[in-house]
């Protein structure tokens, strides 16, 4: 059974792997993809991790872009937290 921890837990919780949050982008500036970019960005700011947009991409970015997820996943450990991928 799993318990809580972090704030407003008995407990704290125990330090996180690093993760990045890989988000497709198009390139458009419609409201959907905006939308869409703001959703992906939500889960990176509760797990404390990088969301890194990959444009031009869609939704499957491990298809779209597989070197890119690639490269994120093998510099995971390696960058600096707010330090983008180039």
């Amino acid at each position: 059974m799993l318990r809580r921890c972090g704030p407003g837990a008995r407990r704290p919780c125990p330090p996180a792997a690093p993760a990045t949050v890989l988000a497709g982008y198009d390139g458009s500036a419609g409201r959907s993809a905006l939308r869409w970019l703001e959703r992906q960005a939500a889960p990176a700011d509760r797990l404390g991790a990088r969301c890194e947009v990959v444009e031009p991409a869609g939704r499957l970015v491990m298809l779209d872009r597989p070197g890119r997820v690639a490269r994120a996943v093998l510099e995971a450990g390696v960058r600096e937290p707010g330090q983008r991928l180039a």
